[in-house]
């Protein structure tokens, strides 16, 4: 495998740039916008249907229209012949109508003698035959208009009339006009044949259109999944809700986790997001009850010890006033050392809690703490660092608490290696797990000790920092295991057989959260 080696050289400038992202806020509510949503679903295809409607009425209206007035130009045409005709009105009538053009309409035309009651088809175009046109002119006369035209001879209708012929189709009248001449009243009637298929279809409700009616069916069926999309979605966004606060009351929180009992799939990352911030929380509450306990029993002991020193300083011996001054000093100093612990634990416990967790590289984030402690140590004769990493290795985490982790391991492993000598970090795959080493070549840790080695205040160090000159309060390796345990890790250590003294650290890998 691919390994990034980085040896003890100086390279100035290290650290991370962190950029805070504001989370977008939502201006309305999952509901309102279903709510939107359902609203437009069917208010905007009514508003089509309308204008389609609307459209099609003007479609039918021009088509009747045109009919219409191919009727009233063959009408006019007949009241100038009938008028100049005389006897031979209804001969010449009857030719003029085989000779015009009429492809659809129908020119049927009336004549009510002059002093008599029956009524009779003078011509037709096309051709009636004898025997159907009393059905049809008893049909014609089914008009209610007609009856009052033919008294008066008088009067016009452009209305749409369907006029039902016995044993024949229907005919659509279109218009009548009346003639007045000295052989009697001439009656011109305009229609169409029912069963003309482009024109039943033209003039037909819009509504009754078969296009209309399946696009109607599909639209429903539409409106219907989309309708119990939206219900399903907040139904499973109140049963998310619902969830989330049944497991915050229950003591089943300790055990139960988010993303197991989430019963909407899509809703299982962010479950699992909410169990690590949970997690989070929950070993940063652990965390800072242990450190509050293990803090107000380091602080009393240094009270206590001031407290009992101030004693000979009342005192006129003047060594025994010496040493309460020496006493007093290094608790001082002990004092000053747990302040200085207990205010970056706070702030590693408050960083991994507004800040949460995120992906860290672990590699790179252990070669620049080497290149930054190689560089502060130029000047130096201590061990050399040296360590063998292997990319892309991402944990979950804040880096503040990670980088605590690896500058409290380099600095206890360089505080006990000897001079010259190696000490060697290591970053690799441990199954789910990304695994940091640190070894020295150091004295090691009688074995007896090694499992009081991550208690606070333990330390096998005598003396001062050999850096900072402060002394030592056995913190370092506390801290890294409460960091560990925060970020839901393991640390363990064990001597290096011949000699040496190495600490193991298990973080869980960026992608094996679930």
């Amino acid at each position: 495998m691919r390994s990034n080696r980085c040896q003890a050289s100086a390279i100035a400038g290290w650290g991370s740039t962190q950029v805070a992202i504001k989370p977008e806020r939502l201006t309305t509510s999952v509901t309102l916008k279903l709510v939107f949503v359902l609203v437009v679903f069917l208010g905007v295809p009514l508003l089509i249907y309308a204008r389609f409607a609307e459209s099609d009425s003007q479609r039918q209206f021009l088509l009747v229209e045109n009919l219409r007035l191919q009727g009233q130009l063959a009408a006019s045409t007949l009241r100038q012949e009938i008028a100049t005709a005389g006897e031979k009105a209804t001969e010449e009538a009857q030719d003029l109508i085989d000779h015009l053009s009429l492809s659809r309409i129908r020119v049927r035309l009336l004549l009510r003698p002059s002093g008599k009651e029956e009524v009779m088809l003078a011509a037709s175009g096309p051709m009636v035959a004898k025997h159907r046109a009393g059905a049809l002119v008893t049909a014609l006369l089914g008009v209610p208009e007609l009856d009052n035209m033919l008294r008066t001879c008088s009067g016009r209708l452009d209305e749409i009339r369907t006029v039902a012929v016995e044993n024949e189709e229907p005919e659509l009248v279109l218009s009548l006009s009346t003639i007045s001449t000295v052989h009697g009243c001439w009656v011109v009637v305009i229609s169409v044949a029912a069963a003309d298929p482009q024109l039943s279809e033209l003039i037909k409700p819009f509504l009754s259109a078969a296009e209309v009616q399946f696009a109607i069916v599909i639209y429903i069926f539409m409106a219907f999944i989309a309708t119990w999309v939206g219900v399903s979605i907040w139904e499973s966004l109140r049963s998310f809700a619902s969830l989330a606060t049944q497991l915050s009351s229950k003591g089943e929180r300790e055990t139960t986790k988010f993303v197991d009992v989430t019963p909407v799939k899509e809703l299982q990352p962010t479950a699992a997001a909410i169990d690590r911030l949970v997690e989070t929380m929950r070993r940063a509450a652990a965390a800072i009850r242990e450190a509050s306990e293990e803090n107000a029993h380091a602080l009393k002991g240094a009270v206590a010890t001031i407290r009992q020193a101030m004693e000979p300083l009342q005192s006129n011996d003047g060594q025994a006033r010496q040493e309460a001054f020496n006493v007093i000093e290094r608790s001082l100093a002990k004092l000053d050392g747990l302040i200085a612990a207990t205010q970056r634990t706070e702030q590693d416990l408050a960083t991994s809690i507004t800040e949460g967790q995120q992906p860290i590289d672990l590699g790179e984030l252990v070669r620049n703490s080497v290149r930054a402690l190689t560089e502060q140590r130029m000047d130096q004769d201590g061990a050399r660092l040296a360590c063998e990493t292997v990319p892309n290795l991402k944990v979950m985490g804040s880096e503040e608490a990670i980088e605590t982790i690896v500058e409290n391991l380099l600095d206890n492993a360089t505080g006990f290696a000897p001079p010259k000598s190696i000490v060697q970090i290591g970053v690799a795959r441990n199954g789910k797990n990304a695994r940091l080493t640190v070894e020295d070549r150091g004295p090691g840790v009688p074995p007896e000790l090694l499992a009081s080695i991550f208690d606070r205040h333990f330390s096998t160090r005598l003396g001062t920092d050999s850096d900072s000159g402060a002394p030592h309060f056995g913190l370092g390796l506390a801290i890294v295991r409460r960091n560990v345990t925060m970020l839901g890790g393991q640390v363990f250590a064990d001597n290096v057989n011949g000699s040496g003294f190495r600490v193991t650290v298990d973080l869980p890998l960026a992608d094996a959260k679930g």
